[in-house]
């Protein structure tokens, strides 16, 4: 039931990851600093994930809260909060690609995207509290 719930919401992160594209560009795009600031931090917040999901795939869930106790679980609800707008300031603030930061790229992205995040989390979930 939960994956019927994961591929419905892919319209609604489609939309969501459009208006905060569009947000970045008029509102941090403008300020360099600040613009570089989010580029960084989506940067660091999308290898930090990676990093998890390389640590969960390979280790286990039950085993890394083990090994770093309540510390998983805060820096775990962390980059599941932050990594999908992470890809959103990744693609709208890159200079090196300007034809992709468009905010109907970012769209798409940070809908096809969402749902691999959302899975990792109901892994996670499932591994560490059991089937609800």
């Amino acid at each position: 039931m939960e994956l019927y719930g994961v591929v419905l919401s892919v319209p609604g992160f489609f939309v969501l990851g459009s208006v905060y594209s569009l947000i970045l560009k008029w509102l941090i795009a403008p300020h360099a600093r600040l613009s570089k600031l989010f580029l960084w931090g989506g940067v660091a917040v999308l290898f930090l994930w990676a990093v998890e999901l390389i640590a969960v795939t390979n280790v286990g869930p039950t085993e890394l809260a083990a090994a770093l106790g309540p510390s998983f679980i805060v820096v775990h609800t962390v980059l599941l909060t932050l990594s999908v707008p992470s890809l959103a300031n990744l693609i709208r603030l890159q200079d090196i690609l300007p034809r992709v930061a468009r905010w109907y790229v970012a769209g798409p992205c940070c809908g096809l995207f969402a749902p691999v995040v959302i899975l990792l989390q109901i892994h996670v979930a499932e591994s560490l509290y059991g089937i609800h």
